[in-house]
């Protein structure tokens, strides 16, 4: 049995040079399913670095590099 590709490459209507990816229902899916894990990704090493919830700007900017040490 094939599996539905989760994108479509179809040439741009209007610059024949180019070509358009459209997501197709299994493409939907799978973003949908991966979106998840993605955020917690992006968001597992913000709290670490963030002491209260009114941290103000100066700090934040300090916390950058130390998040981008543990990503």
């Amino acid at each position: 049995m094939a599996t539905e590709s989760p994108l479509l490459r179809e040439q741009a209507p209007h610059d024949a040079r180019s070509s358009i990816a459209i997501r197709t229902d299994a493409g939907r899916a799978r973003l949908e399913q991966a979106l998840p894990a993605h955020v917690a990704t992006l968001r597992r090493p913000v709290p670490d670095h963030l002491h209260r919830e009114d941290i103000d700007v100066a700090e934040l900017a300090a916390a950058w590099p130390r998040m981008a040490e543990t990503a």
